[in-house]
């Protein structure tokens, strides 16, 4: 009689087939729960480390050279791997090579890097007949981990059998085959279609001039869950010069429709392109391979995509109305001035010239003329520039900074020397010259001033003789040593005591700092508000709009200087999200106060005219952001 938990037949081939009954359920569960736990527990291993072992080959002739590949995948903030490869008993070392992956694997809470150790052994055979490498141990952190036994067949010359591809036996239907409908509980992976997974390169413009930036964007479109990306391959960009764009760390997805279809985008790479040449451009495909959505039981299919390759037309910078002046690099919207760091000096003392640049362009590439001027002595410039992204576009300023020194005495004019450049946006060249400077020099040539020069002789053109190297004095006897006065050795005696008083005197302190940055936190929003009122004083006073701007981007800063306890002008913008997003603050929130300061600093730099309507919509934004800010925190 058969047994009340299953009923069996035989098969044709002697097989046995079991049908689900309930004490089997309870069997399927437990199994399911042990797997669960078992993954749990290899996922909380240090470092998630897994190191595997493989040959290319697993057979092959003596006169053939083998491949034998370890592959060591830990955390990216993991220590260098320690490896001990296994003794290749019966085969010749022929040399070692490696290469290492970032592979990003999605979720969301953003993402985490993996870095991958690919080292490959080619292997000649010394023997024939089965061949067997040992397992490599790899050391992360202390923590040991050994790969798989490898196993060759090594055949005699010119005998090696072509390698013929596995073919499973057929088996009955069970539980597992598809009829059952159970791949999407198990997670079976099937190969995504391409409609399904996408990689898009786009860029903002399809025409340019030789040396106007443009950006190209980089997304990976899916309408199925994303476990990780396991390689990004970027196209060189030949004929280009490319400026990485910064963007989060965090790469989550974004909702966008392409063709009428809604895929998640997830933003991979960003640069800023700026052409070298005229012409036809091609941006060659970048390439990706991921890995759609996966279960406990199964990590899915990775497949492979391809951007489509673009064509950018690179027009070349007109002849008609080119100053002799031009520098090729040049290119872009700019605002240029001169100042002196002071309007009066003495006929010994340099002064600084300050010569800047700034707007939207290639900041780093812009060059002026040099500075000259007969009545000076010119020392070689210090050149700093910084630059951001606002707006999709680079923006920043470049400074020369003269060291110079007057030969004459008297009032002295100094005209800076022009600056020209190419505007796309107007398709024109335009010449900037700041206005001119005055300085005004106290003295004549030979002469020495500054306090401490009263018994120097200073000689002119003509005179005879040297200055004196030492000044001429007295000699006094010296006073006792130091350590043989009284008061020296009471000093010793009350060390102690000293000590004790500055001990008392920094806890003080510090309990008086803290209790001002709590008062500072308290009182941020209503500091901030008065500060705002400030600002829309200067708006409606008609002010240059940078200086506008720069008093709002001041007002963000202070509020959350006070608020945060933290320096928020010293730190970039990415890790100033991460604090605000550390105290509390949204992510969203802490997201549009970024974009804010990037609108201020944009209104700052941007060489154009601002309406006043635009101030009165920076103004409410700012207003509306305390606000949120507040009630964030």
């Amino acid at each position: 009689m058969a047994s009340p938990e299953s009923y069996a037949d035989a098969s044709p081939r002697g097989e046995r087939k079991i049908f689900f009954k309930t004490p089997h359920i309870f069997r399927f569960v437990m199994i399911l729960l042990t797997v669960v736990v078992a993954r749990g527990g290899a996922d909380a291993a240090p470092q998630n480390v897994t190191v595997q072992a493989g040959i290319k080959q697993t057979s092959g002739g003596i006169d053939e050279t083998l491949v034998y590949t370890l592959s060591i995948s830990t955390d990216f903030e993991g220590q260098q791997p320690k490896i001990q490869f296994p003794d290749f008993n019966g085969f010749r070392d022929l040399g070692h090579s490696q290469s290492e992956q970032v592979s990003m694997s999605f979720g969301t809470g953003g993402k985490g890097f993996k870095k991958t150790l690919i080292i490959s052994v080619s292997l000649k055979p010394l023997k024939t007949g089965s061949l067997e490498i040992g397992p490599a141990v790899v050391v992360v952190n202390g923590a040991q981990f050994r790969s798989e036994r490898v196993s060759v067949s090594i055949s005699p010359a010119g005998k090696s059998q072509p390698r013929q591809q596995q073919v499973r036996p057929q088996r009955p239907p069970s539980l597992w085959d598809d009829d059952f409908g159970f791949d999407s509980m198990m997670g079976r992976s099937r190969q995504a279609s391409k409609g399904e997974i996408k990689l898009l390169a786009s860029v903002d413009k399809n025409t340019v001039y030789v040396g106007e930036q443009f950006l190209y964007s980089l997304e990976l479109l899916s309408t199925v869950p994303i476990r990780g990306l396991e390689a990004l391959s970027m196209p060189e960009f030949e004929g280009f010069w490319s400026e990485d764009v910064a963007q989060s760390q965090k790469i989550t997805a974004e909702p966008k429709s392409v063709g009428g279809i809604e895929y998640n985008a997830y933003l991979l790479k960003r640069k800023m392109l700026f052409p070298e040449k005229q012409g036809s451009m091609i941006i060659k495909p970048a390439s990706v391979q991921v890995s759609p959505g996966a279960s406990f039981f199964s990590s899915g299919r990775s497949v492979s995509r391809a951007s489509e390759q673009l064509s950018i037309q690179v027009k070349p910078l007109p002849d008609e109305g080119r100053p002799a002046s031009f520098h090729p690099e040049n290119i872009g919207i700019f605002t240029y001035g001169a100042t002196l760091s002071a309007p009066r000096t003495d006929i010994d003392k340099p002064v600084t010239l300050k010569l800047s640049v700034s707007g939207t362009g290639n900041i780093k590439a812009v060059k002026i003329p040099a500075f000259e001027n007969p009545d000076f002595k010119i020392f070689d410039p210090t050149v700093t520039d910084r630059t951001f992204i606002a707006s999709s576009r680079i923006i920043g300023e470049k400074v020369w900074e003269y060291l110079i020194l007057p030969k004459k005495g008297g009032g002295i004019r100094i005209r800076p020397p022009d600056f020209t450049f190419f505007n796309p946006d107007n398709e024109t060249y335009q010449t900037v010259q700041p206005p001119e400077l005055d300085l005004h020099v106290t003295g004549e040539p030979g002469e020495v001033h500054g306090a401490g020069n009263e018994g120097r002789t200073a000689f002119k053109n003509g005179d005879e003789g040297l200055a004196p190297i030492h000044y001429s004095g007295s000699l006094e006897k010296y006073g006792r040593p130091i350590y043989s006065e009284p008061w020296f050795k009471i000093m010793f005696l009350f060390f102690p005591l000293v000590y004790m008083v500055l001990v008392v005197y920094t806890r003080i302190t510090i309990l008086f700092r803290r209790n001002a940055s709590v008062s500072r936190q308290r009182k941020a929003h209503s500091s901030a508000v008065k500060k705002l009122a400030a600002a829309q004083k200067l708006k409606k006073s008609g002010v240059n709009p940078a200086v506008f701007y720069s008093e709002l981007c001041r007002v963000i800063f202070q509020y959350l200087s006070d608020r945060l306890a933290i320096e928020a002008t010293g730190i970039t913008h990415e890790a100033l999200e991460q604090s605000m997003i550390k105290a509390g603050i949204d992510s969203s929130t802490a997201a549009q106060t970024i974009r804010e300061i990037e609108h201020c600093d944009y209104g700052r730099f941007a060489p154009v005219d601002t309406a006043a309507s635009e101030m009165k919509a920076a103004l409410e934004r700012t207003r509306d952001l305390l606000i949120d800010l507040e009630k964030s925190v």
